[in-house]
């Protein structure tokens, strides 16, 4: 991935990929993502290269909480509404902020 490398770095990633409704339709969980890259740094660059917005889950307990990775690199915390359905869990955004 542009940006993320660096010379004699192992850039393999195995990914799991599910499909689901609202507003972020296409899941990702990321195994053995590379080592010394903060996670909202590799969703930013993701972010940008894939022209969308990302979520990725925060650090607090608040669980309506996460942080986008917007498509220009920016980072933001958002509120977020879940709702599960037959095909996993679907989340649309609320509100911007923490």
């Amino acid at each position: 991935m542009t940006g993320l490398d660096a010379p004699g770095r192992d850039e393999s990633l195995l990914c799991d990929v599910y499909h689901v409704g609202g507003e972020f339709p296409t899941l990702i969980d990321v195994y053995l993502a590379p080592a010394g890259i903060a996670e909202e740094v590799a969703a930013s660059a993701v972010a940008v290269r894939l022209g969308a917005t990302i979520l990725l889950p925060d650090d607090s307990l608040d669980p309506s909480r996460y942080t986008a990775a917007e498509p220009d690199g920016t980072l933001r915390a958002v509120r977020v509404e879940e709702r599960e359905t037959d095909d996993g869990t679907e989340r649309r955004l609320m509100t911007s902020g923490g």
